[in-house]
């Protein structure tokens, strides 16, 4: 009886993941129409793998094929709100993690993400009212400039550097910083 009991759960197992697989291209849309691309990507992370190792099965492929396609719109989109000069400091990292999860080259993709971020430190700067008294300078610089940047860096440091095994090292890891974090601030 044990046996049997056994081959029931191995069975219903096996329907439950082949019910998942069924679901995963609606599952990704739905993500993708919410723009909730981290939960989109982390799904589809989890299942790749499989669809990888059975490709000998038609609708598995096109399960694949349908999900790749999925994926291809994320990316896009992910891309487009990355360089969009109106998203949060968490936002474009977000942008930029779920790129890098999706196997986008690091030292191609934050080199872009620093610069958009220049982009943004500028208009900051250009958007600074003119003021007489140098301590209202001072306030404005760090209430609407400083901050941000600080809290730019700090996400960056946060979530980038997470994925430090796929990103030089420089051996600075008092200050926990890459080359390209390192390079930003030293512009800035």
């Amino acid at each position: 009886n044990r046996e049997k009991i056994q081959e029931y759960v191995g069975i219903s197992r096996l329907l439950e993941r082949i019910d998942f697989i069924s679901r995963l291209p609606s599952k990704l849309q739905a993500h993708v129409d919410k723009k909730n691309y981290k939960a989109a990507v982390d799904i589809w992370l989890s299942a790749e793998k499989i669809l990888e190792t059975q490709t000998h099965y038609e609708s598995f492929v096109r399960i694949r094929n349908e999900c790749l396609e999925i994926i291809k719109n994320i990316k896009a989109q992910v891309q487009v709100q990355m360089m969009s000069e109106d998203a949060t400091s968490e936002e474009i990292i977000n942008c930029v993690v779920i790129l890098i999860e999706l196997q986008q080259p690091a030292d191609v993709l934050l080199p872009k993400l620093i610069e958009q971020r220049k982009k943004i430190d500028q208009k900051l700067f250009e958007n600074l009212p003119k003021m007489d008294n140098v301590f209202d300078l001072i306030t404005s610089v760090h209430d609407m400039i400083a901050v941000s940047c600080m809290n730019f860096i700090r996400e960056y440091q946060s979530q980038v550097l997470e994925f430090s095994e796929i990103l030089p090292d420089t051996g600075d890891r008092e200050e926990k910083m890459d080359k390209f974090l390192k390079g930003y601030r030293v512009d800035l």
